[in-house]
Order: structure tokens, then sequence, then C-alpha cells
């Protein structure tokens, strides 16, 4: 009777829960917030949030010799709450994309970023925009910072991480609901009554009818066999309560669809525990491994998104911003630091042993490569000085030799000097009157903020002095100029390449290596020259104005603001622009011939 009872109730349990409807829904804005709500799913995500925004976000440079500007690019940005932008970034994860606005202090350094909700940022004509009630603005990179996650051109405002376990979360959603919609329809207590599998639809209706009428229930019939198709309701007819079925594969079911759910967002395997008996069920332990590497994806999508603030600051600042980065560096306890120095050193050890041994060998390693090989900063390396013995070794470090390079040295500079002093006169004449022709434009204070200037001119003569520093630091009869020969700086761009590839043909295959070097050199200077005369000319109007005065008298006395600053007929300021740009284009071109011409030239 027993085992008769335990299949009957098993049917009923199946004819409950057969035929349940499989849900489907859209994900959209309000579907992602409605997921953001579920208990499991918050969980999950808080550990992953924590884990991220509790790092210290940093930016680095990519090369020992930028660690000095790296310290004053921190600087800038040391006031900036990163843990809460974190915070608000990551959410691009969920809805796709994330917006923030970008406030800047008055010396174009950012002071904050604004996080602006998800609600008021939309996609339309391929234009990104910022909409609030009725003012709609489109979005530039400058003045916003837009976080795409996982952009490509098929889906321009991104991708969730939901998309991967939406169906499961739905699944989740109604077998939490089932039970509650049992009881809805069946009320606290079913009808259930055998019929004999083989009866047709329309005996099974009068059977129902018979129960449920009187009544007034919804019954269940429970296919059975029989040898005997005839059943004695009275007796076959039982009343089952909601509390009194067996809740196991209901449970179990939801479990597996959390386990599915929290396993997606976390990258982890789970075990599930059984809550030791107690009828609840939670997650049991994450794999720390699959964690991590989570959390490393959410680390590198958070710091490349980051990454146009750095480009918005070296455009202001004057660097190249592809030689930093930002990192979101791990807080360890003091014991975990320990640990870490410890490993540390003993890494150190090994690289140590590896150089003696090369050096053992006879080779020789720059400071440069030690400085980054192990860490330390090039200022803290000096080179031990090699022993002059009396027969002779080590004389090439000798007083006499250093002071005649001296010299010569000395030398050059001066007749450098002089060959270019012609092109002064232009160079600061033809800046001058860009200046005056820019105040005609100026109509009120924001266009100080657009001064733009024409220095291709400067960036010409920049590639001759770096070729004439390249051949005078040729050993050829041919570096010093008679009398009757032409200073390349008189000629135009094009004769002047032509003049130097006729008497050094080695310059042809440098040409473009050249052209490259001054073009990158060429974008700081042309943007701090900018940056410096708007700087200048702002705070001169702002003096004006705390003095009584007002923007039109400071027009009117245009030629005599650009006087003061070094800007106008006394150009002292842009003579000084001229004269160190093209010396240190000169320098730059010497050494780099020095750099190709180490084997021949090991000491200068």
């Amino acid at each position: 009777m027993r085992k008769i009872k335990k299949e009957f109730m098993l049917s009923v349990v199946t004819e409950l829960f057969k035929g349940i409807p499989s849900d489907s829904s859209d994900l959209t804005s309000d579907f992602i917030k409605k997921l953001l709500k579920d208990i499991d799913i918050t969980s999950a995500l808080q550990k992953l949030e924590r884990a991220v925004s509790g790092r210290k976000l940093v930016s680095i440079a990519k090369k020992t010799e930028l660690k000095e500007l790296e310290k004053e690019i921190q600087e800038r940005f040391s006031g900036i709450k990163f843990n809460r932008i974190v915070n608000h970034l990551i959410t691009a994860r969920y809805f796709g994309y994330s917006c923030f606005e970008i406030i800047y202090n008055s010396d174009f350094s950012i002071e904050a970023l604004i996080p602006i909700p998800f609600e008021y940022i939309s996609y339309s004509d391929k234009k990104w925009k910022l909409k609030i009630g009725s003012e709609e603005m489109e979005l530039n990179r400058d003045k916003f910072l837009l976080s795409i996650h996982k952009w490509n051109p098929a889906m321009p405002t991104g991708k969730s991480i939901f998309e991967s376990c939406q169906q499961s979360f739905l699944n989740k959603e109604l077998y939490e609901n089932q039970l509650r919609g049992l009881s809805k329809k069946y009320g606290s207590v079913i009808p259930v009554y055998p019929v004999d599998i083989n009866s047709t639809k329309a005996e099974r209706d009068e059977i129902a009818k018979s129960i449920e009428k009187p009544e007034g229930m919804i019954s269940i019939a429970v296919p059975v066999r029989s040898p005997s198709r005839e059943f004695d309701l009275s007796k076959a007819i039982q009343f089952i309560k909601l509390s009194d079925l067996d809740p196991k594969i209901y449970t179990e079911l939801e479990n597996r669809e959390k386990e599915k759910l929290v396993q997606n967002i976390l990258g982890s395997t789970l075990t599930m525990d059984n809550g030791g008996g107690t009828g609840s069920y939670s997650l049991g332990e994450v794999h720390k491994e699959g964690f991590d590497e989570v959390v490393e994806e959410i680390c590198k999508f958070v710091t490349d998104s980051l990454f146009q603030l750095l480009e918005i600051d070296s455009k202001y600042h004057g660097y190249n911003p592809k030689d930093f980065e930002f990192t979101l560096e791990k807080i360890f306890t003091e014991e975990e630091k320990i640990a870490r120095e410890k490993q540390q050193e003993e890494l150190k050890t090994v690289k140590l042993d590896n150089l003696q041994k090369l050096s053992s060998t006879g080779y020789k390693v720059t400071a440069e490569y030690i400085s980054e090989h192990l860490g330390i900063s090039p200022e803290c390396l000096i080179e031990k000085p090699e022993q002059i013995y009396a027969n002779g070794i080590g004389a090439e470090f000798s007083k006499k030799k250093l002071d005649n390079l001296f010299e010569e040295n000395k030398e050059r500079v001066l007749a450098f000097e002089e060959t270019i002093s012609p092109g002064i006169k232009d160079f600061t004449e033809t800046l001058t009157k860009q200046l005056k022709e820019k105040f005609k434009e100026i109509k009120n204070i924001n266009d100080l903020e657009s001064f733009s200037f024409d220095l291709s001119e400067l960036k010409e003569k920049m590639i001759i002095a770096y070729l004439k520093g390249y051949i005078d630091e040729l050993e050829n009869p041919l570096m010093e100029f008679s009398s009757d020969e032409e200073n390349p700086f008189n000629l135009s761009f094009s004769k002047a390449i032509d003049w130097f590839i006729k008497k050094f043909p080695i310059l042809y295959d440098h040409l473009d290596d050249v052209t490259k070097k001054v073009n990158e050199t060429f974008f700081y200077i042309k943007r701090s020259l900018e940056l410096e005369t708007t700087r200048t000319l702002y705070n001169n109007l702002l003096d004006n104005l705390s003095n009584g005065g007002t923007l039109k008298d400071w027009l009117e006395a245009s030629k005599t603001i650009l006087d003061k600053t070094g800007l106008g007929d006394s150009p002292w300021y842009l003579e000084l622009v001229y004269r160190n740009n093209m010396q240190s284009s000169y320098n730059a071109g010497a050494f780099y011939n020095q750099e190709l011409n180490k084997k021949n030239k090991p000491y200068g």
C-alpha cells in the first residue's frame, strides 16, 4: 500500500508541474533593473564590485626615464575620487554603456567626473546624445567620458553581461513563483482522483464535473494503469494540501538555475550546499582562480575606458599619452606586503646573478637596461670609473681629451647660433601677425581658448636643424662650409633637403626617420606654445578686469599687451622659443648620429 501511495503522489507532482510555460522577455533597461534587484545576482555583482573598487587607480609610465613626469600626472589626478567613478563605470557591463561629464580646473587639469544616469543617454543616427527634459545635446570626447562594454559595429551601444544568463533568471523566477500560482489556481486543498490511462477525454471530463461542481473546486486527474476501468470515486478521491507535496524537485530546479546565474556572473564553478539539512540553500565556495580572472577582466575594461583622461590631459600638458597607462593596484595588508617584497627581492637576486654571468662572458649592458630589469631608478645607478694605469689603459677618458671635446662643442654651438639668426626675424614677425589677426576675432573671453598657430615653417626649420646636427657630427672634410657655400637655412625647404642629400647621400636612408622624430617633438612644441600663449593672455586679461578695466579696453590695447608679454614688436619670448627648439633639434641630430655610429665613435 505504501508503495502505491508513493507512486500516486509522484504522479500528482508530475501533473502539477507538467506544462509549465517557458517565459521570455527582451533585455530592456527595465528588465536589467529587475535583474539587478534579484538577491542572488546582486550578491554576486557586489562581490565583484568590491574586489575592483577596493583597488587604487594610479597612472604609471611605461619607461623608467619618465618617472618624474609620472609624478606630475599622478598629482593632477590625485584629487579625483576614482572609487566612486569605478562603481558607476562598471554599470556599462550591465546596460552596455555608462557616461560621465568631465569637469575641468582653470589650468585645464581634470577636476572631477560626474556620473550621468543611464536613462539620460541615448544613441540614434550614429550619434550619442544627452537628453534632460526637452534639452538635448551631442556628446563630445573633451566634455564627456563614454564607456562602451564590448563595442563592435553590429552592437554600437555595447553588450550586457546579462545576455548570457537572461534565460536562467527567467527560469529561476518561474520556479520561485510556481507554488504561488498553484495556490492561486487550486486553493490550499486540491481534489485528486485516478483515471484510467486509456480513458477518453469525454470520459475524464464527465468525472471531473461530478467532482468539481458540488465543491466549486478545480481537481486533478492522475492517469493510472488499472486492470479494471471502473473506479469507486468515493474511495479513490483524495484531498491533498499543497504543504504535503515534497518540494524537493522544485527547489532543485530553482537552485540549478541559480547556480547557472552566479556562475555566469562570477565566471566560476560553484558547489551547492544543502544548508546543513535545514532546508535552506546557499552558495558554496567560489573557485578563486575563475573569480580572479573576471576581476582582472573588469579592471582591464575600467583602465582602458579611463585612458581617454590621459589623452585629454596630454593635450593640455604636452606629453605622449601612449607612454602612460592607468592600472588598478591591489591594496595589500602589511603581512601580504612583507611576503610580496620578499618574493621581489628573491627575483631581483636571480636577475642580478644572471647579469653577473653575462658580464663574465665579456658583454656589457646599458644602465637603461639595468634600471628597467631591476626596477632601480636611473638616477641611483652610477657607473664605476675605469681605472687609468700608467701604461695608457683608460686614456680615452683623459682630462685633455674631454677639454678638447668641450671646446669643439662650444665652437659648434656658437657657429650654429650664427647660422640660424637670420630666420628669427621671419619667425617672430609671422607669429606676431597671426596673433594680431586672432585678436580681431575675439568677441568674448571664451574665444581666448581657441588660439592656434600655423607653425609649419618652424617644423621645416627644425628638420633642417636636425640634419645640420647630424652632418656636423660626421668625421668628414666636407662638414665645414666654405665662404661661398650656401646656408641651408636661407634656402626653401625642398632645396635645403636636396642640398643635404647631394653633399651627404647617406642622409637619404635616414630622412623618413628624421622627419618622424621631428614630427613627434613638434606636436608637443606647438601645443605647448599655444597653451602658454593662451595662459599668458588670459592672466593679463584677468589682471586688467580686476583693476576695473573691460574686455573692450583690453582688446584696444592689444599692441601694448603683446609687447609686454614678448609676443609683439619686442618678441623676446618668441625669440626664446625659436632658439631653444632649433638648438634642441640640432643637438638631437648630433645625438642621432652618435647612436648610429657607436662602434666607430664610442666616446664622442
